[in-house]
């Protein structure tokens, strides 16, 4: 028996690929991006709270200053966190768990009904 090679759906295929991979480059990208503000931001806040017995006028500059960095702070951890939990990356993982865990039931069931 000869099997015809489909070619066009190959290259279909690797197309998908190359465009997925590049989407993941993007979005890991912003990533590193949004990981590095995150850094600065919290040395920056650090840099705050060690700068506490200022002057009056340049302690309160600088409560307002710690007051807007954990609130950039805050966003951008929520950035982060919707990056890495999107629903894309979490529907691929939890279709392959359900699939798997699935089959893995089956089988289970399976084999029991053989021994018993």
């Amino acid at each position: 028996m000869i099997r015809s090679f489909d070619r066009s759906l190959i290259d279909q295929q690797l197309q998908t690929l190359e465009a997925d991979l590049e989407q993941f480059k993007q979005r890991y990208h912003g990533f590193v991006l949004d990981w590095e503000r995150h850094t600065q931001l919290q040395a920056e806040l650090a840099h705050c709270a060690e700068n506490g017995n200022a002057p009056v006028e340049t302690e309160k500059t600088l409560a307002l200053e710690c007051d807007r960095l954990q609130q950039e702070l805050q966003t951008l951890e929520a950035q982060l966190e919707a990056q890495l939990f999107s629903w894309n990356g979490f529907g691929t993982v939890f279709w392959q768990v359900v699939r798997f865990l699935g089959l893995g039931l089956v089988l289970g069931w399976c084999l029991r009904g053989c021994a018993g």
